[in-house]
């Protein structure tokens, strides 16, 4: 939940050093998990993530937290599309979908530009971002998106 912690902060440092370092291959790890209850857990901790974020601050406070929960509905996707076939969550990410294209104008400013590590600038990351963004063709491209992120993990 380091995310709330940024966003309660008054102030915020950044030191350039390691003080900690994760086993990625360790069992059990949630990092690489492939399952559906990686899905589940992430799907738990991003509603709690919003909803904090919601009920905390004004709109104009936590954009770029808005952002951050896009970001983290995309990582819930890639998740979905190493599982062989769709998760019982799958009702679950559409409910996120519609949340996020709430917030369709706030997310337009992050996805068109060129800032690692959310250049989505390309032609296909912003044909995806709108996709996901209406209501009338987010389900097909979601679709789509796990597809995708099949092929390109084959």
């Amino acid at each position: 939940m380091y995310v709330l912690s940024i966003a309660n902060a008054k102030r915020v440092g950044y030191l350039d050093e390691a003080l900690a370092y994760y086993l990625i291959d360790r069992p059990g790890n949630t990092m690489t998990a492939k399952t559906e209850a990686k899905i589940r857990d992430t799907i738990k901790i991003w509603h709690s993530i919003y909803n904090q974020l919601i009920n905390g601050f004004e709109l104009n406070q936590i954009e770029t937290y808005i952002y951050f929960l896009y970001y983290e509905m995309k990582i819930i996707l890639i998740t979905e599309s190493q599982l062989p076939s769709m998760s019982k969550y799958h009702t679950e990410i559409l409910k996120i979908m519609r949340i996020m294209q709430r917030y369709n104008k706030i997310l337009a400013k992050y996805v068109n530009n060129k800032v690692v590590p959310y250049n989505t600038n390309s032609m296909t990351g912003r044909l995806i971002f709108k996709g996901f963004m209406n209501k009338a063709t987010y389900k097909w491209v979601e679709r789509l998106y796990v597809k995708l992120e099949r092929k390109r993990e084959a």
